[in-house]
């Protein structure tokens, strides 16, 4: 029993140190991201790193990332870490001061090695320039040591070898697809074959040495005779195979013009007319010119005429398109224009039904002409030659200052008609009088301003019925009120 307990307490014991053994430590991510002051330090070391501090000072920058990676280390295996902080802190500070010295003694030789990194010294001369590099950061480090003077007595003669580094790099990135065009004609025999034409295309080489070598801002103008030098050396290839073709087959003089001839013919043979060879040389060579010329001036033409003709159609488009939007216009105005007609000829019908709808057939008669409503009214009742408004009339001189209201700011013809019994004279005064009292009406009661009622009487002048009748005359002795929509 006892020897059981004791192997239970082993495997216990095993087990919690397995476990303990078993946990993971954290990443060194997990940890900056955790931890603020390693954060700082990292961010520190970056921004320093892009200001050159790990060129301008490379010792004290190396020292102060030693600190920093030991620092990460010991804060992942859960050891104590702020001692790497403080004295890589102290070091990156210290070599950001040494890295300001460096810049300022060193100015005239970093300005220079930026004009080659320009001039892609560090991609074409790729060794020499970290040669130049490694002892350029020999004199960085004699500033961190404080070996002012000695690094001072370095810089002539690092700026002279920057300098010398960047023209190197002008001349192989400008010159050396002329050199190896002309390395091309010289395997060629160009240099035996077609000597003259080589010769000037290293002569146009030279000329572009010679301006990068005089100012080498003047880039542009030394790969033009690049661009020449490259041409001509192309050139006195192409010559070399000819000559080397004429000797393979063993031309005569004769055998040379022919075949000059036959490749003047191939050249000329898409145009209308042959080329013949019955004139001298010169005659040839002319009327091929002409010949061309002539091609040329013809296509001129057409692609003027072409050009003319892309204009004029440019133009009927252009009036096309304008009518287009014209017509657009047109149609949206008129479809606007009917939609307003149609909205006032509705509401023009809706006020005039609404109208109608206040007087019985023996008050009035209700007549639409256009927007405007026309109220025959039989029934006012006047005495035979008087014009006072009896007070039984007074509902339907309400009616009418109401239908008048269904108008926003109308006006108002108010008209007085009589039958032919009577004098003719002294009907129509009658119808006047008549007519203005109805008129004063509204302008008193109904509160129409002066200048929107006017009134006119026309006596028996427009009969609408037969006067020889009792109902014909009462017809005839009727007030019509005009209601003008002014809208």
């Amino acid at each position: 029993m006892k020897i059981m307990i004791n192997l239970a307490t082993g495997l216990l014991l095993s087990l919690m140190v397995v476990g303990c053994a078993s946990t993971p430590k954290p990443s060194k991510a997990q940890v900056l991201s955790q931890n603020q002051e390693l954060s700082a330090f990292q961010s520190s070391l970056e921004s320093a790193r892009a200001n050159e501090v790990d060129f301008l000072a490379p010792d004290g920058f190396k020292h102060a990332q030693k600190e920093f990676d030991a620092a990460l280390e010991n804060a992942v295996d859960g050891d104590a870490y702020s001692e790497n902080v403080e004295s890589g802190m102290s070091a990156l500070k210290k070599a950001e001061k040494n890295a300001q010295e460096s810049k300022t003694l060193m100015r005239e030789a970093l300005t220079v090695r930026e004009q080659a990194i320009k001039a892609r010294a560090h991609e074409i001369l790729p060794k020499k320039f970290a040669d130049l590099d490694a002892r350029l950061q020999d004199n960085m480090r004699l500033v961190e040591k404080g070996k002012e003077e000695e690094a001072r007595e370095a810089r002539g003669e690092l700026i002279t070898n920057y300098s010398a580094l960047e023209l190197m790099a002008l001349e192989r990135a400008t010159v050396t697809p002329a050199q190896e065009m002309i390395s091309k004609a010289e395997e060629s025999d160009a240099d035996d074959l077609a000597a003259k034409t080589l010769a000037l295309s290293k002569k146009e080489l030279s000329l572009a040495i010679s301006i990068l070598r005089a100012e080498r801002s003047e880039q542009d103008k030394a790969s033009e005779h690049v661009a020449r030098s490259k041409a001509l050396a192309a050139r006195s290839i192409y010559i070399s195979d000819i000559i080397k073709l004429f000797n393979q087959r063993d031309f005569t003089n004769e055998d040379i013009v022919l075949w000059y001839q036959e490749q003047l013919a191939s050249i000329h043979r898409p145009l209308p007319t042959p080329l013949v060879f019955t004139k001298s040389n010169y005659e040839v060579v002319t009327e091929f010119e002409n010949d061309i010329k002539g091609v040329l001036t013809a296509e001129a033409a057409a692609r003027n005429e072409l050009q003319l003709t892309e204009e004029k159609n440019q133009l009927l488009l252009n009036v096309v398109a304008a009518l287009r939007e014209e017509n657009i216009a047109v149609s949206q105005s008129y479809k606007g224009r009917v939609e307003e007609i149609e909205m006032a000829n509705k509401k023009a019908q809706d006020r005039y039904e609404k109208v109608q709808n206040m007087f019985s057939l023996a008050e009035a008669e209700v007549y639409r002409q256009g927007h405007n409503v026309l109220l025959t009214t039989y029934g006012f009742d006047f005495l035979p030659g008087e014009s006072e408004i009896k007070s039984d009339n007074f509902d339907l001189l309400n009616k009418i200052v109401e239908a008048i209201n269904t108008f926003e700011s109308p006006y108002v013809i108010v008209m007085g008609h009589t039958d032919s019994t009577g004098n003719e004279e002294s009907n129509k005064a009658l119808s006047i009088k008549r007519a203005e009292t109805v008129a004063s009406f509204l302008k008193k009661v109904g509160k129409m301003s002066t200048e929107r009622v006017t009134h006119e009487g026309y006596g028996e002048s427009r009969p609408v019925a037969t006067n020889d009748t009792k109902e014909g005359r009462a017809k005839n002795r009727r007030i019509e009120i005009l209601i003008i929509n002014k809208e």
